[in-house]
């Protein structure tokens, strides 16, 4: 056996379930005879010009040269990122056992196309933040039935960073000061147009931490149903999706060991 014929395989990811998803599709369509799946690498990047940190998952990928054009089409099809990691190394030594098993099981059955087009969005939101005595509090939203971090799609000639500040305060009726960044959530899913045209939007969210400033959570605007105040540990509870329990635990790490502040302005009651 030659080894240069196999590889490993470097890709990174921004979520748990989007490596699930890649991990299950390379397997199963024999693009890779196995992944493994690195948790909770901090990455550090410049994009766009400004260096960034998130937390990633990286995939092992182990599967033969000869599958790298189509595993890389097909990472790039499954991916949320516009520039993903994809990096290939050779295999120079191994067990043999185990290299002959690798080699049996990447036979690449040709991957299904979705054949539709693709969209990519770019949001932006907080967790917005007070004291209530010894406790931090977050705001949350109640949109179609669950709970959920304020949020919303940036405006052509809008920052980020002002469409964070923006969709907290419509969402929510609270004003807050940017305090960090806190991450990105990276997803995908299947849509239609007006037109009924099947679509697969690529959705990337910048998160800020932000620090109570003013306002009433009763003055929230029409696209949320509610808005209300929970302590961090009730907020985890309240909130269906993974990635944004995530960003709110981030928030919390940050909040304990930042220096004492002085209260936030208290909220209007019934808030």
């Amino acid at each position: 056996m030659v080894m240069s014929e196999l590889i490993v395989v470097y890709v990174t990811v921004g979520t748990g379930e989007e490596a699930d998803r890649m991990a299950q599709a390379l397997v199963g369509e024999q693009l890779a005879a196995c992944v493994n799946r690195v948790r909770s690498i901090q990455s550090v990047y410049r994009w766009q010009g400004k260096v960034e940190q998130n937390d990633e998952e990286l995939l092992i990928i182990k599967t033969r040269r000869q599958l790298f054009p189509a595993l890389e089409k097909r990472v790039k099809e499954l991916h949320s990122y516009s520039v993903p990691e994809i990096i290939a190394l050779p295999i120079i030594e191994g067990s043999a056992d185990y290299l002959t098993w690798l080699r049996e099981q990447a036979l690449a059955k040709p991957p299904q196309d979705e054949n539709i087009r693709t969209v990519r969005e770019v949001s932006a939101g907080g967790v917005i933040y007070r004291r209530s005595g010894e406790l931090f509090e977050v705001a949350l939203i109640h949109v179609r039935n669950r709970w959920g971090l304020p949020k919303g799609h940036v405006e052509e000639g809008e920052r980020v960073e002002e469409t964070a500040l923006r969709e907290v305060r419509e969402e929510t009726g609270l004003e807050g000061k940017l305090v960090r960044k806190l991450g990105d959530i990276r997803y995908s899913y299947r849509d239609k147009t007006k037109e009924s045209e099947a679509i697969r939007i690529y959705k990337r969210v910048h998160f800020y931490l932000m620090r109570y400033v003013r306002g009433d959570v009763r003055d929230h605007d029409h696209e949320s149903d509610d808005a209300r105040w929970f302590a961090i540990d009730q907020a985890m509870k309240q909130l269906k999706f993974a990635t944004e329990r995530k960003m709110v635990h981030r928030a919390m790490t940050m909040l304990t060991v930042r220096p004492a502040e002085p209260p936030a302005p208290a909220a209007k009651s019934g808030s």
